[in-house]
């Protein structure tokens, strides 16, 4: 979980940046690289046992998750807003949303 709010700083620095018109080319390429170590973490994550009650109550509990998370949408949100929006930013950003299911997820 560290991990995870640790790669939501990095991407929220990331998309400040690039909503800024910061070194673009650049920017989309480590873009590119978190979003695929988000990607790999999430899986490593979803092949993890089932946590019992207590632990998912203490995960949801973790400050530094939680507030890595808003701050990535804060920062999501002001690149939608920016000049600096392209397609190849958000083409990018939608490999967070994949719908390819990683194992735990879905239909077994």
């Amino acid at each position: 979980m560290i991990e995870q709010a640790d790669l939501y700083d990095e991407m929220a620095a990331t998309l400040l940046q690039l909503s800024e018109g910061q070194e673009t080319k650049a920017g989309i390429e480590v873009l590119k690289t978190q979003i695929a170590a988000f990607r790999e973490l999430r899986a490593k994550t979803a092949a993890l046992p089932v946590p019992t009650e207590e632990e998912v109550l203490r995960l949801s509990q973790l400050k530094g998750q939680q507030d890595a998370r808003v701050a990535f949408l804060k920062a999501e949100r002001t690149l939608a807003r920016s000049e600096y929006r392209s397609p190849q930013i958000l083409d990018v950003l939608s490999g967070l949303h994949d719908s390819v299911p990683v194992k735990g997820e879905g239909n077994p």
